[in-house]
């Protein structure tokens, strides 16, 4: 173990220029290649394209803090080799700094030493000294090591999310029986669906998801704004017996994969769900993925008949 804090930043330095971006890109596949997206894949593409080409690297004086792209965050070093990681992702969500801890790798040949641990507390020190108190980081539920040690440094669970991602694009399986049915989403449903969204997606952590319930919101002016942004929505309806029970957005992504968010009504939630992902994949042909992310354990087999299947559970840590 790491003799005290004065050791230890011997070996801590902030990440600083692109030189750093190959090797840290290497140590992030090295260590976590089995469990790695597409999107994870397509992050370290651009890590080493811009670690291959130094000029397309324009940090802004003044501004380091509030950019994320291509990285930043601090590396533990040792003889000039950097045996560790730790990336800081800040996102400003209504006129608020969040700070999500990322990437917290350490090389397999120098792991038990305390190195994770210390670069987590050392960006814990640097978050602080910029007057946010929202730290965040998610760890893999089959991760045991990891989590026990976000606890032992004082991070406290706050929820747990699951990822699903569609097998198929186009099912073609039947309209949902009697007395259900599949409308448009009318005017007169939006409080209802802001009201499930939101449950699904609360504002605690919708700054994550870049969730902004708004952008859904209907009516004349918004719709012609969104046309002329080029923004793309289509949402599908669930009733019974005319009365609401969900409603599912889709929303295109520069991503892998595009992004399927769901609405429902609590009691039943696990039959409307079931029913909207029927009818999305009978009524729309898309060549892309399709991305849920939903409160963990909720709805899983409406998520498995439907051909997802969970890419990961996150539990989701703040520092207090």
């Amino acid at each position: 173990m790491l003799d005290g804090k004065s050791s230890s930043r011997l070996c801590i330095r902030e990440i600083q220029t692109p030189d750093d971006f190959l090797p840290v890109a290497n140590l992030i596949e090295l260590c976590f290649a089995a469990t790695m997206d597409e999107d994870g894949r397509d992050f370290l593409n651009s890590l080493r394209k811009a670690g291959r080409n130094a000029q397309t690297v324009d940090w802004i004086p003044g501004m380091r803090e509030q950019v994320s792209y291509p990285l930043q965050g601090f590396v533990w070093e040792e003889d000039h080799r950097i045996i560790g990681n730790l990336s800081l992702i800040p996102q400003l969500y209504q006129h608020q700094w969040y700070y999500l801890i990322a990437n917290v790798a350490v090389h397999p040949d120098h792991r038990n030493k305390g190195i994770g641990r210390a670069l987590t507390e050392h960006a814990l020190e640097h978050i602080k000294s910029l007057g946010s108190g929202n730290a965040w980081l998610q760890v893999r539920e089959d991760n045991p090591t990891a989590l026990r040690l976000y606890q032992k440094i004082g991070f406290q669970e706050h929820c747990r999310r699951d990822t699903w991602q569609s097998r198929s694009v186009s099912q073609g399986i039947a309209d949902p029986p009697d007395p259900y049915e599949i409308t448009q989403r009318r005017t007169s449903d939006w409080p209802q669906q802001k009201t499930w969204l939101e449950r699904a997606y609360p504002e605690e952590i919708a700054w994550n998801f870049r969730f902004d319930s708004s952008r859904f919101e209907p009516g004349f002016w918004k719709d012609v704004n969104r046309f002329f942004s080029g923004i793309v929505h289509h949402h599908w309806a669930l009733r019974r017996n005319h009365a609401l029970l969900g409603v599912a957005t889709w929303e295109p992504t520069s991503h892998h994969s595009d992004v399927l968010w769901l609405g429902a009504n609590p009691d039943g939630q696990e039959e409307s769900i079931r029913y909207l992902l029927r009818y999305f994949f009978k009524d729309f042909f898309s060549v892309r993925p399709v991305t849920v992310n939903y409160p963990a354990g909720e709805a899983k087999n409406a998520f498995l008949e439907n051909e997802f299947h969970l890419q990961h559970t996150l539990i989701w840590m703040k520092y207090p």
